[in-house]
């Protein structure tokens, strides 16, 4: 019998292993421990092939008295199967909602905001002041449900590209208050009805109950979300 079969048949004979895999590690493992072994009894100018050949590759004996029982246990526990929750992420609600969310502002994004050079978060900040004359940023960020730094961030970006302006409040200068430029709300006279189409066309896989009983459920569920 070979070297190889040998390694082969010492360790099914005495190990606890079930499966291919954790062979196949051990196999690995017990060849880079020969080969260390020998390349450690060269240098010490010791060349006895059978203390290698009993070193590297009698398996039996090392398992048996114990110097390496760590490597039973970490190739079983390196390749056993790992228990899975009942949790399933597709069917938890908020994730549904996002991804549901994300699919359609990113749909209607690369056919209208792209032509304007603007990002969802600007998209809203924009809809939000084309509903008022002045609106100072505390407002938009607590309306458009945005953090204050994001709402800033869009707020800004829109001022650079001319479709709004920043004023500071005169009764009290902490406020800024921000209103849409002439060329902002010509952008928004374009985007407003491309966004009531959109929604039409979204919406027509469900029939007329269905999208009103949809238009309820968020209704509800915003409302109890607050």
């Amino acid at each position: 019998m070979n070297h190889a079969r040998r390694r082969i048949f010492v360790i099914q004979l005495t190990s606890p292993f079930t499966h291919p895999v954790h062979y196949a590690i051990v196999g690995v493992i017990i060849v880079a421990f020969a080969t260390k072994s020998s390349l450690s009894y060269r240098q010490s100018g010791i060349c006895d092939n059978t203390r290698v050949l009993c070193r590297g590759i009698c398996a039996k004996q090392r398992l048996e008295t114990g110097t390496i029982p760590w490597l039973i246990e970490f190739v079983l526990n390196a390749t056993k199967e790992t228990k899975l929750t009942d949790f399933v992420l597709n069917d938890f609600l908020p994730y549904q909602l996002a991804v549901l969310s994300n699919r359609i502002s990113d749909k209607f994004a690369q056919a209208h905001y792209a032509k304007f050079g603007i990002s969802v978060p600007e998209w809203r900040v924009v809809a939000h002041l084309s509903q008022a004359e002045k609106v100072s940023i505390r407002e938009v960020y607590q309306k458009v449900e945005m953090d204050k730094s994001k709402a800033s961030r869009a707020a800004a970006r829109l001022v650079t590209a001319g479709y709004v302006t920043k004023k500071t409040n005169p009764d009290d200068r902490r406020l800024v208050e921000l209103s849409l430029t002439d060329k902002g709300r010509a952008m928004m006279d374009e985007i407003g009805p491309a966004a009531a189409g959109f929604q039409a066309e979204v919406l027509k896989c469900l029939t007329q109950d269905e999208r009103q009983a949809f238009k309820k459920a968020i209704e509800t569920m915003m409302g109890h979300c607050k």
